[in-house]
């Protein structure tokens, strides 16, 4: 049951801050700590405008990764330490577009590596839709995806660190006005079960109604699992989890 942490330390780096206007297509890129090259088929974030066909070198410095060309540099803070520990990275075929009333983001594929450990992440995609266009929610990400509407999916994903093996396979997760639906697969077991998610001021709140195996009851071997990756960011109190985003 450990592979839910995963998508739970996922998902708020996925949706974090407000919403950018973007159009990003098929961005590829890698690097051997601290320096690399991207590309994509076309890049607009927010002001910045490179239009087709556009470049990249790539720097990682202090727990932030920079795209740069000759005459602009795009910034990238709250990396997931996983990310930003590894010394070698690779990802292929990240798309992303956004705006007001919508996030569209999927990625092939991204693998990476260090001394200690190793990220493997493959046919990742999120879509977020507002469905209240008087929200006034300080982060119009969560709010979006959390309280309105979601689709997640991940086929497969491995984290490897010392020696602990995090993996997810098979994840689905659907929210609609924070009612939530999610399916993933444990080994040869395939849990399903359905709850609430709720994003309110700096706060996450996942309500887990059930955890099924087939007819099989396995909420309380989920949360006991779950109590045991608690930190101080990270609550588990069935039926609920708790993640609290840093300001």
């Amino acid at each position: 049951m450990k592979k839910i942490i995963l998508f739970l330390s996922l998902f708020p780096v996925l949706c974090l801050g407000n919403i950018p206007t973007s159009k990003i297509e098929n961005f590829n890129g890698s690097y051997l700590d601290p320096s690399g090259t991207a590309s994509a088929d076309y890049f607009e974030f927010n002001q910045y405008q490179f239009g087709a066909n556009a470049e990249f070198t790539v720097e990682k410095q202090a727990g932030s990764i920079f795209l740069e060309t000759p005459d602009e540099s795009i910034q990238f803070d709250n990396i997931p330490d996983f990310i930003t520990n590894l010394s070698e990275l690779e990802w292929k075929n990240l798309n992303l577009n956004t705006n007001s009333s919508s996030i569209d983001f999927s990625l092939k594929s991204l693998k990476g590596s260090h001394t200690e450990g190793a990220v493997k992440i493959n046919n990742l995609s999120l879509e977020c839709k507002n469905k209240n266009a008087t929200s006034t929610s300080d982060n119009e990400i969560l709010e979006m995806c959390l309280n309105q509407f979601a689709e997640v999916s991940l086929a497969s994903t491995k984290i490897t660190d010392k020696d602990k093996d995090t993996d997810v396979s098979n994840l689905s997760i659907s929210i609609d006005k924070n009612d939530m639906k999610y399916k993933v697969k444990y080994g040869s077991f395939t849990v399903k079960g359905h709850g609430q998610t709720f994003y309110e001021t700096n706060l996450i709140r996942i309500k887990i109604s059930t955890a099924k195996v087939g007819i099989l009851n396995v909420r309380g071997k989920l949360f006991n699992e779950l109590s045991k990756n608690q930190t101080e960011d990270l609550t588990v109190n069935e039926p609920w989890i708790e993640i609290r985003l840093k300001e």
